[in-house]
């Protein structure tokens, strides 16, 4: 009879610690079996380059009236607001001249001239994920602002015909600011938990230079294309798994 007890006893022991295993062990055994895909990283901060094209027409075009190409490397930063929410920001510049040219009249003056342009680009997005669930895509939609200034220097020289070359002096200098409204779509592929590619098309809109011809009487600014695509790099932290 002691010995029908204490088997009983035994038994109902171990139905209690496999219970206890099961029970503290369980959740560690579920997140093991759960894939590291994006819905388990918090994507916080990022960031790329991307090589870029785009035309604008705005006041950036000054007085030639053809819309301008701006084509670059674009160095890109990034931050994670939400699962589905992005804010980006990036910058571009360039700076070019024109070759010397010079000129002669039929009595023998001699004109020479050259010029030099700055660009400053300065887009800030916003993306948001129309898939956030996925494991290796992402298809975002995007919207934002482009800052865009323009610094154009002339020189220009007058030698009359038997004198010697006159050096250049400054003409003048021409300045452009515009602000351009921004929208697309954008496809990322994720390569690890760090890396990722990325290639985008959008288009974009002459706002501030839209609004100052309107003033003036005149018709707003076309819309332009553009596109991208680049490598990012993500630095990805564990955060709690998305509902």
């Amino acid at each position: 009879m002691l010995l029908l007890s204490t088997r009983g006893l035994s038994a109902r022991l171990r139905r209690r610690a496999v219970g206890l295993l099961a029970l503290f062990s369980g959740p560690a055994l579920v997140r093991a079996a759960v894939p590291a895909d994006s819905t388990h990283w918090h994507r916080q901060f990022s960031v790329g380059l991307q090589p870029t094209r785009f035309w604008v027409a705005g006041l950036v075009q000054g007085a030639g009236g053809e819309p301008v190409v701006f084509q670059g490397l674009f160095p890109t930063i990034g931050g994670q607001l939400s699962p589905r929410w992005r804010l980006e920001l990036a910058g571009w510049g360039q700076h070019s001249s024109t070759p010397e040219k010079t000129e002669t009249a039929v009595n023998g003056d001699r004109y020479r001239s050259a010029s030099t342009s700055a660009y400053s680009v300065i887009p800030m997005l916003v993306r948001f994920s129309l898939l956030p669930h996925l494991r290796h895509w992402r298809v975002e939609a995007l919207a934002g602002v482009v800052g865009i200034r323009t610094q154009r220097d002339t020189q220009f020289s007058y030698t009359p015909a038997g004198e010697p070359l006159r050096p250049l002096s400054p003409s003048s200098m021409d300045e452009f600011n515009d602000t351009f409204l921004l929208f697309g779509v954008g496809t990322t592929y994720v390569l690890s938990a760090h890396w990722s590619v990325r290639g985008e098309v959008s288009t974009n809109w002459s706002l501030a230079g839209s609004l100052v011809r309107t003033v003036f009487g005149g018709t707003s600014f076309p819309w332009q294309p553009g596109f991208g695509m680049g490598l990012h790099y993500n630095f990805a932290f564990p955060a709690h798994q998305r509902q």
